[in-house]
């Protein structure tokens, strides 16, 4: 059931919005495309969706981001907005758009998303704001009629309902519920995360498994995979006599490329002649054989980054970092215990 059939929902409105309507932009600030966002600044109405779907498919050029800045509007409109960010696979971010001095590093601006528009930002695939932001809920109501009770239950249902479809812990509502017209419920950093208003990013910590006739250990990636950023698993694993590394990387490649890897401030690096490819069917693998010593400095070292030169049009860099912990450690020196002392 989607919730521009209620009429009465079609009115509720935020008290605090931005004078003008919302709009849409290109911005990119560098000649990459993940640097490139839809600016979307202004008070979302109903027709909002309709115009934001017609951006996308006439206007939007690059990027994967719509940068919300809104102080809210037309809660229907938020949330069919969100939907068709989804539609899209769109991620979301917080932000003005304006950077001081306009330099990479300070985009996109601290921004707000209150009320509709912290509903149309749920609609994002990968959903991103700073402590500088604010994302803020308030109760739903209308400027112009009283809400009874049943449409009260009826739009309540709607909005859980909404969130769960988004992927977002429907505690939220409950806290939203606790404000009034006039005030608003900030999320902190650790309530974003519990509530998975930001979602999970980077990759999980190593866990050990049996194979054959040792042990790998493996680091998944956290949420989806990004523009230039298609890393979805590293396993670590000894194989006959050697430490490997084995990448599983979410498009197709044709060719090897030499690999980086940095323990601490000290890079390493492997030739491509040291890495096997294998298809895997929309995936590929790639399988690094490393130097001992260099698997060595891996289970004692805090983080560990690497990644593949490849070029921009091959996909990037392939890249893969985690700070490591002591379980991370154990994990790594159990997988390569029988190929290194």
């Amino acid at each position: 059931m989607k919730l521009f059939l209620t009429p009465v929902f079609i009115l509720l409105m935020s008290l605090y919005a931005f004078s003008e309507e919302m709009r849409f932009d290109n911005r990119c600030q560098g000649n990459a495309a993940e640097s490139c966002a839809i600016i979307a600044s202004g008070v979302i109405t109903k027709q909002t969706p309709d115009k934001f779907r017609e951006f996308v498919e006439n206007e939007f050029s690059d990027g994967q981001v719509v940068l919300l800045h809104s102080q809210g509007g037309n809660l229907a409109g938020g949330v069919e907005l969100g939907r068709a960010i989804r539609e899209y696979g769109l991620m979301t971010e917080i932000g003005n758009g304006v950077s001081s001095k306009d330099e990479f590093w300070e985009w996109p601006g601290a921004g707000v998303c209150e009320s509709a528009c912290a509903y149309a930002f749920m609609g994002g695939r990968r959903r991103i704001f700073d402590d500088e932001d604010k994302l803020g809920f308030h109760r739903f109501y209308s400027p112009t009629q009283n809400i009874d009770g049943e449409s009260a239950q009826v739009l309540s249902g709607l909005l859980v309902q909404y969130m769960v479809e988004m992927g977002i812990d429907a505690r939220v509502f409950t806290f939203a519920s606790q404000e009034n017209d006039r005030s608003m419920f900030y999320p902190n950093d650790a309530q974003a995360q519990e509530f998975a208003l930001k979602t999970p990013y980077g990759f999980d910590h190593f866990k050990l498994e049996p194979y054959k006739q040792g042990i790998v250990a493996f680091s998944k990636r956290k949420g989806d995979v990004n523009l230039y950023d298609y890393t979805m698993q590293l396993t670590a694993y000894c194989k006959r006599g050697s430490p490997k590394l084995l990448y599983q990387i979410g498009m197709p490649l044709e060719n090897t490329a030499d690999f980086v890897f940095s323990v601490g401030d000290k890079n390493h690096y492997v030739s491509a002649d040291n890495i096997t490819l294998k298809p895997a069917g929309d995936n590929v693998l790639l399988e690094v054989t490393l130097p001992k010593a260099i698997a060595a400095l891996v289970v004692r070292g805090d983080s560990i980054r690497t990644s593949f030169n490849y070029s921009r049009a091959a996909g990037g860099f392939f890249p893969y970092s985690k700070d490591l912990n002591d379980v991370d450690r154990q994990s790594l020196a159990a997988a390569f215990k029988f190929c290194i002392s």
